[in-house]
């Protein structure tokens, strides 16, 4: 059986104007760098893709469900948050886009 430190479970934010806001998942790399499987990508006001392919495109305002140990989820975290004035920002739903 699989522990919880090993198959963490998180829901994640894709905030306007972060760092993978616009990118495809193939082009971040959170399985070779951090250990982190995309599962799942709940795109606003769309189904949930389960099982995306590479060449999906992360939207600010898409959720997405990740797999991965806690420590690899926690270095992912700031990927996924805007940073404005050299601090993080977070935005809220319904603000702007990519």
């Amino acid at each position: 059986a699989l522990s919880t430190e090993m198959a963490h479970v998180s829901q994640i934010r894709v905030e306007d104007g972060c760092s993978i806001c616009g990118k495809a998942l193939s082009d971040i790399h959170l399985r070779r760098d951090f250990g982190v499987s995309v599962i799942a990508i709940k795109h606003a006001g769309k189904d949930a893709e389960v099982s995306p392919a590479g060449t999906t495109t992360l939207t600010a305002g898409d959720t997405v469900v990740v797999i991965g140990d806690k420590k690899g989820i926690a270095k992912i975290l700031p990927l996924f948050m805007a940073e404005q004035n050299g601090q993080w920002k977070v935005s809220r739903p319904g603000e702007g886009a990519c």
